[in-house]
């Protein structure tokens, strides 16, 4: 995630307020929520972000578990949170590879939603569509370099 992607994310206080929210328009809480999708993609955002950075710190010097204190040649305790909280769903673990597909220069297409958007992903680090949120496993070009 670039820092430009971070500014949109909401802060502390926003998933609080958005939390603890009831109604829509309230005017009680940070949160602009007169567009209810944009909040939720915002939220999304943030918490796609959050779970990035938790997967950057799993192992710590690719050692052991911060949480745990697991080494990570044995593996998670059964009761640590942090792999309860990374490991998700079990549908997430059986669906397929998802990739992001290179269609023409600098433009990628996420296999899952179809959405198009000009990025460059090894370089900005895209672990999960900007558009849907799914995680991607794998970057495919398309793009032929030919130079005339």
């Amino acid at each position: 995630m670039n820092l430009n992607q971070w500014r949109d994310v909401l802060t502390k206080k926003q998933l609080e307020d958005a939390a603890r929210c009831m109604s829509i328009d309230c005017e009680d809480c940070s949160v602009y929520c007169v567009n209810t999708i944009e909040v939720t993609r915002r939220a999304a955002r943030t918490a796609l972000a959050y779970r990035d950075m938790l997967e950057r710190l799993e192992w710590i010097n690719n050692n052991h578990c911060p949480i745990c204190q697991q080494c990570k040649t044995n593996g998670h305790a059964p009761t640590c949170k942090l792999t309860a909280l990374l490991k998700g769903n079990k549908a997430e673990e059986t669906r397929g590879i998802v990739m992001l597909i290179e269609t023409k220069p600098g433009y990628w297409e996420c296999e899952n939603c179809g959405e198009s958007f000009e990025c460059e992903p090894q370089k900005d680090k895209y672990n999960y569509c900007p558009c849907c949120g799914v995680k991607l496993d794998e970057y495919v070009s398309y793009v032929t370099d030919t130079k005339e």
